[in-house]
């Protein structure tokens, strides 16, 4: 028996055996993602961002009828977003068409 299976088998989930990769996508569920999120804490939008990608994947997945991967709901849902701090710096390095034509006309 490997290790994930063992973790499963010893504590009932497999939340904290590793990547979601590592998980059986039958055994997936909500407290799985959520410590998956919460590993990403340091990086806010990142872990919202991939919540976010994930929840997508699955709400397509339930919309393929029959064929469906993964059997249960939307493990991803009621899962709480991190807050975001807006980040100023990109707006300052943002320069416009006309500020370049203006600092070409200067110069030249």
């Amino acid at each position: 028996m490997d290790f994930l299976n063992y973790h499963y088998y010893c504590h009932g989930n497999l939340a904290s055996a590793g990547s979601l990769k590592d998980i059986p996508l039958n055994r997936l569920n909500q407290k799985d993602i959520e410590a998956f999120h919460n590993r990403l804490e340091s990086t806010p939008t990142v872990a919202n961002r991939v919540l976010a990608v994930l929840s997508f994947v699955f709400a397509w997945d339930s919309k393929r009828g029959k064929n469906r991967l993964f059997k249960g709901v939307n493990p991803c849902l009621r899962i709480e977003k991190f807050p975001e701090t807006k980040d100023n710096k990109f707006m300052s390095l943002f320069i416009t068409r006309n500020d370049l034509n203006c600092r070409v006309k200067l110069n030249g």
